[in-house]
């Protein structure tokens, strides 16, 4: 007889979205000698079992440990699977796997968005636009709302045939690197009654600056160099500053410098926004460099 669970497989079949579903796993203590089960462990928090009721425990040979817990089906529909662990004293992990079908009744032809090929000021106003089916046999689409700024919606509805949402980024209100935002949508399904799209977007700027954060000492000046996305060449045509205390100055077709020429603190940071002769448009957010004396 083997250390482990038997059986190392459970499948708990089809179960509707959102319930509270239990299973049974047994592990049995197929050793000549006793063991003591060090920690119990799961791979996602879907599987959820009382640790505490079961560590510690001391088995003898042949002696066996029932382990229950509860899988949630609430976190997506579609096939899932997840492993509980036992870990003995000794450090070897033995593992059950748990498996199951979970049913919605209304369901996301794709529910997760992810664009990584977005550059700021370039293109139209729209940067990207994903149709997201919303379908079910029975369920009616109440609502549909984004949470941030630059997400924009618009649901079609036809006489017969799933819903379709709409789902577009707008350029102009990305940010450089990472912007990550939802679409919620309400149903009128009691179990199921909202839902998410996730929208992940990875936006670059037109122009991108060496040094896109600048720490000014004094009235010392800083150059900051840009380079195009696309690798055309780079002919800067304005620098403009959102607090007069720093001036930005062109010195050559790629470069400028900045100031702090009150030498002074500045109270909060300051942008530097430049356009190049094509419209292409990039930022440098510039502080005071502040000694440990506290003086800039």
């Amino acid at each position: 007889m083997a250390v482990g669970f038997e059986p190392s497989h459970v499948d708990l079949g089809s179960q509707l979205w959102g319930q509270e579903v239990p299973f049974s796993l047994r592990f049995v203590n197929g050793r000549p000698t006793g063991l003591i089960v060090g920690s119990i462990g799961s791979s996602c928090g879907c599987a959820v079992v009382e640790r505490e009721r079961y560590e510690g425990v001391s088995l003898g040979p042949g002696e066996s440990l029932v382990i229950d817990g509860v899988m949630h089906t609430e976190t997506a529909t579609g096939k899932r699977r997840a492993a509980v662990t036992v870990t003995d004293a000794d450090g070897t992990v033995y593992a059950a796997n748990i498996a199951v079908e979970v049913v919605g009744t209304w369901r996301l032809s794709e529910p997760d968005i992810q664009v990584s090929d977005i550059v700021l000021g370039e293109g139209g106003p729209e940067a990207f636009s994903r149709t997201v089916v919303f379908s079910s046999s029975q369920d009616e689409l109440l609502d549909v709302k984004p949470t941030c700024d630059w997400l924009e919606v618009h649901v079609g509805r036809r006489a017969s045939g799933p819903v379709e949402i709409l789902v577009r980024g707008l350029r102009e209100r990305l940010s450089p690197g990472y912007n990550v935002g939802n679409v919620v949508v309400s149903t009128n399904n009691g179990i199921k009654p909202e839902g998410m799209i996730y929208v992940k977007v990875f936006a670059a700027p037109a122009l991108e600056p060496t040094l896109p954060q600048v720490s000014l000492l004094g009235t010392a000046p800083q150059r900051v160099s840009f380079r195009a996305h696309d690798g055309r060449t780079v002919q800067l045509v304005a620098a403009e500053s959102t607090d007069d205390a720093v001036v930005a100055r062109i010195v050559n077709q790629d470069t400028i410098e900045v100031v702090n020429e009150r030498g002074a603190a500045l109270p909060q940071i300051v942008t530097v926004k430049v356009t190049d002769h094509v419209g292409r448009t990039s930022t440098v957010q510039v502080s005071t460099f502040t000694s440990p004396g506290g003086r800039p």
